[in-house]
């Protein structure tokens, strides 16, 4: 799903029109990566939290060439599911 998708679904179970949703989809957009830019952690209760981390400098090899390559440091997010979420997709078989 892109987010154009995500805003339809949000605008369907809301009842609102699409471009109302497409502020509230923006927005919450914003503010998630707001708070990962000050490394804050976002906690959505039964969903999940998201965390920005800090990933060092290292080696790697240039899957076609073999060669060796350097990855710069940066910052990542990671996502750990909530128990509601893992619940809900587990029973869907």
């Amino acid at each position: 799903m892109n987010k154009t998708e995500l805003n339809n679904r949000i605008a369907d179970v809301m009842g609102k029109p699409h471009s109302h949703t497409a502020e509230y989809t923006a927005a919450l957009l914003q503010v998630l990566g707001e708070a990962m830019t000050n490394d804050e952690r976002v906690a959505i209760i039964g969903f999940g939290t998201f965390h920005p981390i800090h990933q060092s400098e290292r080696l790697a090899r240039n899957p076609k060439t073999g060669e060796p390559a350097l990855i710069k440091q940066r910052r990542s997010v990671k996502f750990k599911p909530g128990k509601y979420l893992l619940a809900q997709i587990n029973n869907r078989e």
